[in-house]
């Protein structure tokens, strides 16, 4: 009876049966070939907007050209990323890599540094040089050893002095006690020959390189660089030697590296790459402006192969070719000497 009641019904109604419904053989949603077609758009996209934002917010500095294009000095040259020893801490992981590894690229840079200060600033012309930085951990300490230490390899008679008396890092370095020096003979407590050492890196010894480390901490340190004693003393030790590189304090943190520029007879500003921005480097080198500095130029610290692969100096492949070309030349020059060792044997 409801079968007859609802076929009734239907004949009464205009529905009319066109097509039996089938069911779909795949499903609707999602579209596969759609979402990866999209998927792959927006993948492009954003592999291409993600590394214009970073570099756009990427404020530090790089490349020898943006040192010298955006901050204003004249890069004397830049150095190679120095890795650190395995029992090195990492607060005091410097090194003196002209006296460890002769044949590296980083003592080539400290080389090149050396040439470009010596036509730039003669020995006749400028005998102190101050090396400073605009914040800490920039390399400014192992960068004033370094070159103290090729500067002294190629015959001149240099005086390394330690005059970060906040932060002394120097004896450090060479290893040395730090019980006399500076300050000790500044304020009279000692004579010039016991504050002074000579330059050393283990069984290695520098005859040309005198290092005055900065002694006992005084109380006040900005007084003490102020006082005539100070500016009396660096005037006697320019005749004495070729060359004074000054280790100082960081500009924008004390006022300390600004009084040693009055008394110094140029500044080489130090910049780590990657890590400096170009804001802090720029307030640096105004700051040293404002003191009537001369900055002989800037050194960009701490370069990586990345970094240098976008610069035109490319220093990397040099280095490459440089220890190539060596290793190339003392194998030949062995051979050489085997075969005439042969031939007279």
């Amino acid at each position: 009876m409801r079968e007859v009641e609802l076929s009734g019904d239907y004949e009464r109604s205009n529905v009319e049966l066109v097509e039996v419904a089938s069911a779909p053989r795949s499903p609707i949603r999602p579209r596969k070939a759609r979402g990866l077609m999209m998927t792959a758009m927006l993948g492009c996209l954003l592999a291409i907007s993600i590394p214009l934002l970073l570099e756009y917010l990427d404020d530090t500095i790089r490349t020898p050209e943006e040192l010298e294009e955006r901050v204003g000095v004249n890069v004397l040259g830049f150095v190679p990323h120095i890795a650190r020893r395995g029992n090195q801490k990492k607060k005091h992981a410097h090194r003196l890599v002209v006296m460890e590894e002769p044949d590296s690229s980083a003592i080539e840079a400290y080389r090149n540094i050396r040439t470009s200060l010596m036509f730039i600033a003669p020995a006749e012309e400028v005998r102190t040089i101050l090396i400073t930085s605009g914040g800490p951990g920039d390399g400014k300490t192992t960068t004033a050893c370094n070159l103290a230490a090729i500067m002294a390899s190629s015959g001149k008679r240099i005086l390394l002095v330690d005059m970060d008396m906040r932060r002394p890092t120097v004896h450090r370095v060479f290893g040395m006690e730090n019980e006399t020096g500076l300050t000790n003979l500044l304020v009279g407590e000692a004579e010039f020959d016991a504050c002074v050492q000579k330059g050393r890196h283990g069984d290695k010894v520098l005859d040309m390189l005198d290092v005055m480390t900065a002694g006992t901490r005084p109380p006040n340190p900005t007084e003490l660089i102020e006082a005539k004693a100070t500016r009396k003393l660096i005037e006697t030790l320019s005749a004495k030697y070729d060359r004074i590189i000054i280790d100082s304090p960081p500009v924008l943190f004390v006022a300390d590296a600004s009084l040693i520029s009055t008394f110094c007879d140029g500044v080489v500003l130090v910049a780590r790459s990657a890590k400096n921005a170009r804001s802090q480097a720029l307030r640096a080198r105004r700051q040293l402006d404002s003191a009537s500095a001369r900055i002989l130029g800037g050194i960009l610290n701490d370069v990586t192969r990345w970094s240098q692969f976008y610069s035109e100096y490319y220093y990397y492949g040099y280095s490459r070719y440089y220890k190539d070309y060596y290793t190339a030349y003392y194998s030949e020059n062995e051979d050489e000497s085997t075969e005439a060792s042969e031939r007279t044997g």
